[in-house]
């Protein structure tokens, strides 16, 4: 029942085509009916479906084989319209290629006369663009030829003209080519092809093809190395190889890069139309030899193709003669030797307020000189770069920069790839890039902007469209740059008024110091004018004391000696003052200096406390010495160390009472060695603790008004201990006494040997002694 529905429904879609099925259909459907009403006895006429089924089948067959045959005839006119379209297409291509040759060849022809009778109204200028056309047309026609052999590929429509061909000068004059053609990459062809090469038999203008094609691609794909040319004899070819050290094809497309409009890693990152290997691959096999290809990405690619020997009987026929075109071609390449194709900046590299410097970057030649004749002018620079990675380092080595033109199409990287290196250190408003590209595929664009391009204009294009974009893109720059450079402007003022308020700050600092300065100078001169006139009132007194005794003889001896050492004592006091102020003036001054020599620092100290035992016990006062070392050698100066432990214990005899106790200690610590002194004097509170150190500081009136005292001695003895690299401090606490800790490296140094150590030793225990006298005159005056 479906079958018929569906059959019935065709019968009406077709308006009746279908007549012949359903006349099987409904053959079937009524031999189907008779036998159904014979079944059930209704009707006595027999079985009638196996012969409906039989007629059904016949239809049904009948239809299938005309619709299939309709649907072959309908192949046959497809593929009879597409093999005229395809032959339209290559009569157009052929056509087309024929008539382009007509304007390309009067350019040519007209190009090359006027190269040839240049006059002197002829700028240099103009005779580089001169050859810029020329060039420019001998590259298209080259194109056109490829487009005509490869139609001619396609149609097995090429006859070769085979002769006796010189490889070495064919060579030659495409190696000469290819230099001039592409003289910006920093390429070295190294040619092994010489005259022993044999002669091959061969079309002339199909190896020219070959070899042009594949050193071609060489010197187009290798930024900087070399490209090597060699050969072998191999039975009856020579097999030449052309190996270079480009960018390299991947292992798994070696197979497609000889195929047509295959272009591995180089359709998108150069300009091509993909047939050039195929051409070769082509023309190789037409002359019956075979063709290779090895490459690494990254190391470069070989080609190795074969060409056959000249045979013997050829060679009977071979006339003197030169290759027909290399003369041509080389007189027309010829004037380019004389031209300095550089990529290096064009016109000064310091830039007035006014200039804009222009990076422009394209691998190909004439796409620069066209840029530069739009864009240049006495207010604009220009630098040029031919591969993506020279303009990164122009970029890098040029901060000035104003705009960058950059092509999308470049042997190394492709054009979004330097945008998004250049975009890691400047932004697009610091370095406006134009793209270029011929290329109308959308998302090339879209990706452009994505990695940071501020425009792009399609080739080819028009000159006032570039300018106008060029304009807005460096005034753009500019604002932006006169916006950030006010920014840093007011944020250069910004830092210098704090740097104002912080030397506003560090002034009123020095003139409270100096304030507090003065304050200390003139209770210095106070104190000073009081030490002074005590021990002079003493003397003074003293000297009254001894005129009387002229006439009155009862004090006897006695006093008259111990008024003489009063007198003494005071003028040790005076010495010792008069001492520390030229010290503090000395120490300003640079002039005191170390004299160093190694000394058993246990030794040195303990003698110094057996020296002063006697006037210490005289003040009713215990002195205790404790080491845990025996024997312990410093490069010390004697002298400065004996000051400073005098001065030290001078002040803690003045501030301990009667019974009081002074213990000096010395500790071993490897590298360095501590001396204590401790007493159990009167303390010194914790706030003024660092103040003791201060030069002219008296912590407590209360307290060291007791005793006699300058506030030097212990300024004095820091600085005399930092001068031994060592440090000073002090812990103490009020009431309960005070300990100053000394600590001096452990070193010493070599030293010359010395007068008689009999004749030193006295002289420094005389020194030493006077130096007690000194430092304890304030004690002993008491």
């Amino acid at each position: 029942i479906y079958l018929v529905i569906k059959l019935s429904k065709s019968y009406l879609k077709n308006h009746g085509n279908e007549f012949i099925i359903n006349i099987g259909v409904f053959t079937l459907l009524l031999t189907g009916i008779n036998d159904l009403l014979y079944e059930y006895g209704l009707i006595l006429t027999g079985s009638f479906v196996p012969l409906g089924t039989l007629i059904f089948n016949i239809t049904v067959s009948y239809v299938f084989a005309k619709r299939q045959s309709k649907a072959f005839s309908n192949v046959e006119d497809s593929k009879r319209k597409l093999e005229t379209i395809n032959k339209l297409k290559d009569d157009f291509l052929e056509v087309t290629s024929h008539e382009l040759k007509i304007p390309l060849n009067g350019i040519i022809g007209l190009t090359d006369g006027l190269l040839s009778n240049r006059t002197e109204n002829l700028s240099d200028e103009s005779y580089k663009d001169l050859l810029l056309i020329n060039q420019s047309a001998r590259r298209l026609s080259n194109l056109v030829e490829d487009i005509l052999v490869f139609s001619r590929i396609r149609h097995r429509d090429i006859n070769l003209q085979k002769k006796p061909l010189n490889l070495e000068k064919i060579v030659q004059l495409i190696i000469r080519l290819c230099e001039s053609i592409e003289r910006k990459n920093k390429v070295k062809i190294i040619n092994y092809i010489d005259e022993n090469v044999p002669l091959v038999y061969g079309d002339e203008n199909g190896i020219q093809q070959i070899l042009f094609n594949l050193i071609g691609n060489a010197v187009k794909f290798t930024k900087e190395g070399s490209i090597t040319l060699s050969y072998k004899n191999k039975e009856n070819f020579v097999e030449i190889c052309i190996e270079d050290t480009g960018l390299g094809i991947a292992k798994d497309k070696l197979d497609l890069v000889i195929e047509m409009y295959e272009q591995e890693g180089i359709s998108a990152k150069s300009k091509g139309n993909g047939f050039g290997l195929f051409i070769a691959k082509k023309l190789v096999e037409l002359h019956n030899g075979d063709i290779s290809i090895d490459s690494t990405i990254g190391k470069g690619t070989k080609v190795i193709f074969t060409l056959p020997i000249c045979p013997a009987c050829e060679l009977e026929k071979l006339e003197e003669k030169s290759v027909d075109t290399s003369t041509n071609i080389i007189k027309a390449y010829k004037a380019f030797d004389d031209i300095n194709f550089t990529n290096n900046q064009i016109g000064p590299t310091s830039l007035s307020k006014n200039v804009s410097k222009i990076l422009i970057v394209d691998d190909d030649y004439i796409n620069q000189r066209v840029l530069e004749n739009y864009l240049m002018n006495d207010k604009t620079v220009i630098l040029k770069a031919t591969f993506g990675e020279d303009a990164i380092k122009i970029i890098e080595d040029n901060d000035d920069l104003d705009l960058v033109i950059l092509d999308m199409m470049m042997p190394d990287l492709l054009g979004f790839e330097v945008v998004a290196i250049i975009r890691e250190k400047r932004s697009s408003f610091e370095l406006p890039i134009l793209i270029m590209t011929a290329d109308n595929r959308i998302e090339n664009l879209i990706l452009s902007f994505e990695k940071g391009a501020n425009d792009y204009l399609r080739k080819p294009f028009n000159r006032q469209e570039l300018i106008s974009r060029v304009i807005t893109l460096i005034n753009l720059k500019h604002s932006v740059s006169e916006a950030i450079s006010l920014a840093k402007h007011m944020n250069l003022v910004q830092k210098q008024v704090e740097d104002l308020n912080l030397k506003n700050a560090e002034s009123e600092r020095k003139v409270d110091e100096l304030i507090e300065y003065d304050k200390q100078k003139t209770e210095f001169f106070v104190n000073i004018s009081h030490e002074l006139r005590t021990p002079l009132n003493v003397i003074s007194s003293s000297i009254q004391l001894l005129r009387s005794l002229e006439p009155n003889r009862e004090l006897g001896d006695e006093a008259i000696k111990r008024y003489i050492k009063i007198m003494n004592n005071n003028c040790y006091r005076l010495q010792r003052l008069i001492n520390n102020l030229i010290d503090i003036t000395r120490f300003d001054d640079g002039y005191v200096k170390l004299h160093l020599k190694n000394c058993n620092i246990v030794s040195v100290i303990e003698d110094l406390t057996q020296s002063v035992a006697e006037y210490v016990k005289a003040k009713k006062i215990d002195i205790i010495f404790d080491t845990d070392v025996e024997e312990k050698y410093l490069a010390i100066d004697e002298e400065k160390i004996e000051r400073v432990m005098l001065n030290l214990l001078s002040n803690a005899v003045k501030f301990t009472n009667e019974n009081g106790k002074i213990f000096i200690n010395i500790i071993d610590l490897d590298n360095y060695v501590e001396i204590r002194v401790k007493d159990t004097g009167i303390g010194i509170p914790d706030d003024k603790i660092d103040y003791v150190f201060e030069r002219f500081a008296q912590v407590d009136k209360t307290t060291t008004r007791r005793t006699e005292g300058s506030g030097i001695g212990l300024s004095l003895v820091k600085s005399l201990v930092e001068m031994h690299d060592g440090k000073i401090t002090l812990q103490s606490k009020l009431g309960e006494g005070s300990e100053f800790i000394i600590s001096l490296p452990v070193r010493t140094i070599t030293e010359e040997k010395d007068s008689p150590q009999q004749y030193l030793m006295e002289n420094l225990k005389n020194e030493l002694n006077q130096n007690i006298q000194l430092e304890f005159s304030d004690i002993l005056s008491e």
